[in-house]
């Protein structure tokens, strides 16, 4: 696993892990929210035992990239174009987790003469979506996070902070505690073993 600063536009870089061959076509995976691009090593090994190569990435604000006021969901694709550009690669598959999601469907609509294919896996939906209360069935904590995110900056960064600092020396153990009611028993005796 190699980490990488790419430089992105506005003078920004970004915090970029890879893995396997530098000729292989890229898997590029959006982290969800409010996690960094820290690569989980049995995703890794599964996309580079297939003979791709794994990318991953920070968004602006996460980990070491750096922060990108009123960014847009779609300004990701920007980001994604330069880093496989820095990597000297066209064509590339997209996959977003959680909050990821709407970026790796941005990466397809916004650059799809580059993507292969895209995918979301317990993506959010459009807040604006007809029909759709978009907090139902959310846990507590996704609840608290958009709440404060609805109210602006200043509510949305104290907890983000308090999150980043929990983060900071996280044991597998620690995460599935702080996934509270976001996931199901089932998926912590994974995360635990």
């Amino acid at each position: 696993m190699e980490r990488i600063s790419v430089p992105a536009s506005g003078a920004r870089s970004l915090d970029v892990w890879v893995a396997g061959p530098s000729e292989a076509t890229p898997v590029v995976m959006h982290h969800g929210t409010p996690t960094s691009g820290l690569p989980y090593q049995p995703f890794v090994d599964e996309v580079t035992q297939r003979g791709l190569r794994w990318v991953s990435y920070s968004r602006p604000g996460y980990g070491d990239s750096s922060r990108q006021p009123g960014r847009l969901v779609a300004d990701c694709a920007e980001d994604v174009a330069a880093i496989l550009d820095h990597l000297n690669t066209d064509r590339f598959y997209t996959l977003g987790g959680s909050g990821g999601g709407p970026h790796a469907l941005a990466c397809a609509a916004l650059l799809p003469e580059r993507t292969i294919a895209a995918t979301t896996v317990a993506s959010v939906a459009p807040w604006t979506a007809d029909g759709l209360d978009f907090l139902a069935g959310m846990g507590p904590e996704n609840v608290e996070e958009f709440g404060a995110a609805l109210a602006g900056q200043t509510e949305l960064q104290p907890i983000l902070e308090r999150w980043a600092d929990e983060y900071i020396d996280v044991t597998a153990e620690a995460v599935a505690d702080s996934l509270g009611g976001l996931i199901s028993d089932v998926d912590k005796a994974v995360l635990t073993g």
